[in-house]
């Protein structure tokens, strides 16, 4: 799975240390470390 800028959304690069979109500065993630998704979406909103 690849990486995501926490600020923008984009996709990261491989090793990237910056956003190449919006320039945030990306922090590296520790191996292991939970997930927290950002906003979930329930299955009743979901095609209206």
């Amino acid at each position: 799975m690849g990486k995501f800028c926490t600020s923008c959304g984009a996709v990261l690069r491989e090793g990237a240390k910056f956003c190449a979109k919006c320039g945030a500065n990306i922090s590296p993630v520790s191996e292991g470390a939970d997930v927290i998704p950002a906003f979930r979406i329930s299955p009743s909103t979901i095609g209206r």
